[in-house]
């Protein structure tokens, strides 16, 4: 296989970016074939590092509003718990004061039973103090009614006071269980609100995963264009060094005319490579590239004046010049026996999804950034 055809097409791709490389080319200069080499990726390298860098700012707003809705459940979380802790303690202070109710009404009930046994007393002494016929019998009767009636009235003393202490306590319960109550519907607030903050957070965490996706997409730009980049230094590493000089010799007509990088397909370069092309068949195909590229730049500005302007008829008149271009291409390409039949399609096609994917990529930025305010 020979090498040489795809060092002298790609260099004539990136000599046509290099310019100023034109005004002194040696031609046995490796590094300055590496850098014609990868001048046509410096400016992809660049819009896609810019999205890289756009989409990761729409993630960091992105993390910052899930930071919050988190900050926000967490806060949530940490009040019912306290809720949670308050229904405990009043469910504590109502058993404690139902208790205390039960052992002060048994108190009363105590007392009054005292009550009638000391009103029994009473009653006794009072008959036995009726039917006595001697002044000694009178005597001792009436202390016996005496020491009775004290008995009933320190039996009702307590009573009241067990009744005192009783309401007391059947006052402690009603507090008590108002203080349940309060706690119970504090508890449903506070769950209540951390249903809301889990449904914030989940929500926050879409737009995340959503910029994730495009970061990791740019990213994926990013990383395919340097690994081009890498691939290209790594073949010129391993060129000799006539083919040096062949590689850059090649590019002299581009970088003259100050084209802008052409736009070489793969499969095309391995036909040129594989097929063993001569001297004359690598101009034809270097003149087909030139001309490609001189209705690429046409292309180009009707591209740029659609975008400035928003008038979509600008994109079909850089989608004819594209056309034209190729079709320039393909006349050269098919002198040398390549099979560029599908080129014209092929080419039409990048140029809309070149516009596509900016669009998908501008619309998902916004989208995210948009998410990212609501859920704050």
């Amino acid at each position: 296989m020979r090498r040489t055809p795809i060092i002298i097409l790609h260099a004539l791709v990136l000599a046509l970016v290099a310019g100023p490389v034109s005004a002194a080319n040696d031609f046995n200069d490796r590094d300055a074939l590496k850098e014609i080499l990868t001048l046509d990726e410096q400016a992809p390298l660049a819009d896609a590092e810019e999205e890289l860098a756009e989409a990761e700012e729409g993630l960091s707003e992105a993390e910052a509003v899930r930071d919050e809705a988190q900050a926000g459940l967490d806060t949530a979380n940490a009040a019912l718990v306290e809720a949670e802790a308050n229904l405990t303690a009043a469910g504590d202070e109502l058993v404690a004061a139902e208790a205390a109710k039960a052992a002060a009404d048994a108190a009363v009930a105590a007392s009054q039973i005292a009550v009638t046994e000391a009103e029994a007393d009473v009653a006794a002494a009072q008959e036995a103090l009726d039917n006595a016929t001697t002044p000694e019998e009178e005597a001792a009767a009436q202390a016996l009614l005496d020491a009775a009636n004290a008995e009933l009235a320190a039996a009702n003393a307590q009573l009241a006071a067990d009744e005192l202490v009783a309401a007391d306590a059947a006052a402690e319960v009603v507090l008590a269980e108002a203080k349940v109550a309060a706690a119970t519907e504090a508890v449903a607030i506070a769950e209540a609100d951390v249903a809301a903050a889990e449904m914030v957070l989940a929500e926050a965490q879409m737009v995340v995963d959503e910029a994730q996706v495009v970061v990791d997409a740019a990213q994926a730009v990013v990383d395919a264009i340097i690994a081009e980049i890498e691939g290209t230094e790594e073949y010129v590493d391993a060129l000799s060094d006539d083919e040096v000089f062949a590689f850059n010799r090649s590019f002299n007509n581009a970088i003259q005319t100050d084209l802008l990088p052409l736009d070489i397909d793969l499969d095309l370069l391995n036909f040129m490579a594989e097929n063993g092309l001569t001297n004359r068949e690598i101009q034809l195909a270097t003149n087909g590239f030139e001309s490609e590229a001189r209705f690429m730049r046409i292309a180009n500005r009707f591209d740029a004046k659609a975008e400035s302007t928003g008038m979509d008829h600008f994109y079909a008149k850089a989608d004819r010049a594209r056309a034209k271009g190729v079709a320039q291409r393909e006349k050269f390409l098919a002198k040398i026996g390549a099979d560029v039949g599908s080129e014209s399609a092929k080419a039409l096609a990048k140029g809309q999804a070149k516009r596509a994917a900016k669009e998908q990529a501008r619309e998902a930025r916004k989208a995210a950034r948009k998410n990212g305010q609501g859920g704050a």
